[in-house]
């Protein structure tokens, strides 16, 4: 029990830590429920790590600043090729089994945009950028996978 609580107490610590890290970006924070992220001032633009695996993006829900940059470096460690697809950004990058890519985007002035991989929308591989405290869509949430980060 003593140990279970040194290791929640350490866990809520690195938390709180990697909150506050700065970003020029505008979102301030850098909070990521789940997967690993780093937070970085690469010409004013916030960088994040995503996974794909087993159908899903984790994280699924990235909140950002209306007009702030993120660089996502996406990294694929299942055994299946994924896809990251933004259509109202015309970004269209393929994901090979094993492979990382970096994709570039925009978070939208107001609301969400949904962002997919092509060869699994239909399983719901599905993720939303969503600007200002806005709830996220049920698109990214019904894909079983990924928490959100904060930008």
């Amino acid at each position: 029990m003593h140990a279970r609580r040194n290791a929640l107490t350490l866990l809520v610590a690195a938390a709180l830590s990697a909150a506050c890290g700065s970003s020029s970006g505008g979102g301030g924070s850098v909070a990521n429920g789940g997967g690993s992220s780093s937070s970085g001032d690469v010409a004013g633009m916030s960088t994040t790590d995503m996974t794909t695996s087993n159908f899903s993006f984790s994280p699924a829900v990235l909140h950002g600043t209306p007009g702030q940059r993120l660089t996502i470096h996406l990294s694929n460690a299942s055994g299946t090729a994924h896809n990251f697809t933004l259509e109202d950004q015309k970004i269209n990058t393929d994901l090979p089994s094993g492979k990382t890519a970096d994709v570039s985007i925009t978070f939208p002035a107001s609301g969400q945009l949904v962002f997919t991989c092509e060869y699994h929308a239909g399983k719901g591989m599905k993720g939303t950028l969503v600007s200002g405290a806005g709830a996220a869509s049920p698109a990214a949430s019904s894909n079983g996978g990924g928490g959100t980060g904060s930008y």
